[in-house]
């Protein structure tokens, strides 16, 4: 993966290296950086650097991950699972909760302080409380 500047877009800052497939989604927000792959990995990277801080096994390809872009990373992908992450400054990341509802993979999810939404190839659109892990809302299209 290449990290460019817009400003001067032929010349490349950074390149981070270390999946061994495809990257198929990338979280960044403030300083957290993360790529979910075909590798089954997802990635947590220093972007001061580039280098990997984390790597976090996965059992399926990893289509979707988003980030609160402070201390949570929700990752989804082949299979019908979503999980939520707790990521430490300094530490290592850790599995909190794992979230089992789509009939299929795992396309899209976004997240807000208490949510997490995810799409999948069910074609249904599943909001799920991060206490509980309850899916409060569910719609169909």
């Amino acid at each position: 993966m290449l990290e460019w500047d817009i400003r001067c877009p032929t010349t490349a800052i950074r390149e981070y290296k270390g999946h061994e497939e495809s990257i198929y989604s990338i979280a960044a927000e403030n300083n957290i950086l993360a790529t979910g792959s075909g590798d089954q990995t997802v990635r947590i990277w220093d972007p001061s650097t580039g280098n990997c801080i984390q790597e976090l096994p996965q059992t399926n390809q990893v289509w979707s991950c988003v980030t609160d872009g402070n201390t949570r990373l929700v990752t989804g992908g082949v299979g019908s699972r979503v999980e939520l992450w707790s990521l430490k400054v300094g530490g290592e990341a850790r599995q909190v909760g794992s979230f089992i509802g789509h009939v299929g993979s795992v396309f899209g999810m976004d997240m807000n302080d208490s949510v997490i939404v995810s799409g999948g190839a069910d074609g249904d659109i599943r909001c799920m409380d991060f206490i509980d892990g309850q899916c409060d809302n569910l719609q169909q299209i």
